[in-house]
């Protein structure tokens, strides 16, 4: 399993509406994470239920992020640290890019770290 901490540092202390957006960008990341949407495996049909073609697909081998151990804000940066399970670590450059897009309306943040 891959952990992975993450520092996000802000040009100064964020606002409440900024730290908001910003826990729902990551939360949200996390959400779908943990629920597979960046699984790399390929659906594979299971069954064919009737005669009307209706089909049940489900995923052979479900591989989700399994936990955020510390998510805090502090002065001016924010600590991250994630378990990514099995995915690859493509996700984070999901995250940075949903990271960049707030910042170019913002403007708040300094630089990320990744450990």
């Amino acid at each position: 399993f891959l952990n992975v901490k993450i520092n996000i540092y802000f040009k100064e202390k964020v606002n409440l509406e900024n730290k908001k957006i910003l826990k729902e960008i990551i939360l949200s990341w996390f959400l779908l994470g943990s629920y597979g949407a960046y699984s790399t495996e390929i659906l594979e049909e299971k069954s064919v239920t009737d005669s009307t073609d209706q089909r049940s697909f489900e995923y052979e081998n479900q591989s989700g992020f399994h936990s955020i151990d510390l998510f805090t804000f502090k002065n001016n940066f924010c600590t991250l640290i994630v378990n990514l399970g099995a995915v690859d670590d493509y996700v984070i450059n999901i995250l940075l890019n949903s990271l960049r897009g707030f910042n170019v309306q913002n403007d708040c943040i300094e630089f990320i770290k990744l450990h």
